[in-house]
């Protein structure tokens, strides 16, 4: 029986760590016209409390963000941020992390 519990302890242990490590999205935008443009949508993103860091790219028409440990970048908020700026969001992909 207390090998039951020390099993069970140890999967719970590892699914929490799993929720609470840090999170990459990529974020691919559309309408994007020039470098100005995509440092908007990252001055914008970097303003979530969520973010710890994001790359915007003109050339990729992209922002990779990552967010802080335990938290996530929901797909309707990268929406409301990027279409706040004036762009659309074509496709929003978590990336999953190497554990």
């Amino acid at each position: 029986m207390k090998r039951f519990f020390k099993v069970i302890t140890a999967v719970l242990v590892l699914v929490w760590n799993s929720f609470a490590a840090a999170e990459t999205y990529v974020l691919s935008i559309e309408g994007f016209g020039c470098k100005l443009c995509a440092y908007n949508v990252q001055s914008r993103l970097k303003q979530l409390s969520a973010v710890k860091e994001v790359r915007a790219s003109f050339e990729d028409s992209e922002a990779v963000v990552q967010t802080r440990d335990g938290t996530v970048l929901t797909e309707q908020k990268a929406r409301n941020i990027v279409e706040g700026a004036g762009f659309k969001l074509k496709n929003y992909r978590q990336v999953l992390s190497e554990q």
